[in-house]
């Protein structure tokens, strides 16, 4: 079967194949179990920007840290160019979010402490 004909058939297409993106594609099939999801990448699964090959997923799992120092970090990251809503919305919501890819069954690398 074409590329083409997988498009066409779907009822919801993701494009990327990084963690957002395979984020993207599980939430849509497990909201829905009836949909069609396609998932496209250029590269294989789990390349994208939170692969090994860059730094991978940043949160305030550390009893060191806080959601306030990842904004902080997040902002001077960026040039302090960054949207300051979209910043404060991604550092409240990570932990969660790095949870639920927990219970997805998603291995996330850790430390000998077991933490992130």
């Amino acid at each position: 079967m074409s590329n083409q004909k997988y498009i066409n058939e779907s009822d919801v297409l993701v494009i990327g194949g990084g963690m957002g993106g395979l984020y993207a594609a599980n939430a849509a099939a497990m909201h829905n179990s009836n949909i069609k999801v396609t998932l496209l990448t250029a590269d294989e699964l789990g390349s994208g920007g939170c692969s090994k090959r860059t730094h991978g997923i940043n949160a305030a799992m550390n009893p060191n840290d806080s959601v306030a120092l990842h904004i902080k970090d997040t902002l001077e990251g960026g040039g302090e160019i960054n949207d300051k809503n979209l910043v404060n919305v991604l550092c409240s919501e990570i932990i969660d979010r790095v949870k639920e890819l927990e219970s997805w069954g998603i291995e996330l690398d850790k430390d000998e402490g077991g933490g992130l």
